[in-house]
């Protein structure tokens, strides 16, 4: 007879907390969305287009290797590869604890261009235009970085460009190294 009284309550207890646990995760889900609604647009925007110029850096530099015949670009790929590989695995991360999905998004424009134009193109003319497109995308990217670390709104955004922005300085003082090298425009001796 005890146990007769005792199931329901159990099973009215095993509800309730069902229930409970489906409320919080809810309650998760919301604020993960609240958290993206916190993001400035500003910081929101940059983010976007840092993930997807990172993921075009990483494929760009996956095409030199295959693409280019002088070891300095083959390198110099590499290094993009495996430098833009890490940065975005952090962004996502950053991005993910925001809610704003890096993945979905995909504007294709100028990244897309880059990428067809240099999958025409193989040893001596790949070099040069791959050299002088990194020197050019390199520089855009500081400014954004620059712009980001100091007058973002995200504390998180604004560590995570300011952290990225030395890299990217190294980048470009490689990019201009190597596309001295090979005659890209842009390409100069180190200072």
């Amino acid at each position: 007879m005890k146990i007769a009284r005792v199931l329901p309550l159990l099973f009215a207890a095993a509800l309730c907390c069902l229930v409970t646990s489906q409320i919080r995760a809810a309650d998760d889900e919301k604020k993960d969305n609240d958290q993206s609604k916190n993001l400035a647009d500003t910081d929101k925007q940059f983010v976007m287009e840092a993930a997807e110029g990172g993921r075009a850096e990483v494929q760009l530099g996956k095409l030199a290797q295959k693409q280019s015949e002088n070891d300095d670009v083959k390198k110099f790929g590499e290094m993009m590869a495996t430098d833009h590989s890490a940065a975005n695995k952090e962004l996502n991360k950053i991005a993910k604890s925001k809610g704003v999905d890096t993945k979905s998004t995909h504007s294709g424009g100028k990244h897309d261009a880059m990428v067809a134009q240099l999958k025409t193109l193989k040893g001596a003319d790949f070099d040069k235009a791959y050299m002088g497109m990194m020197i050019k995308d390199h520089q855009e990217d500081i400014e954004k970085f620059q712009q980001e670390a100091t007058s973002g709104s995200d504390a998180d955004v604004k560590a995570y460009a300011a952290k990225t922005l030395d890299t990217l300085k190294k980048h470009l003082d490689k990019a201009k190294e190597v596309g001295a090298k090979v005659g890209a425009e842009g390409g100069s001796a180190p200072s």
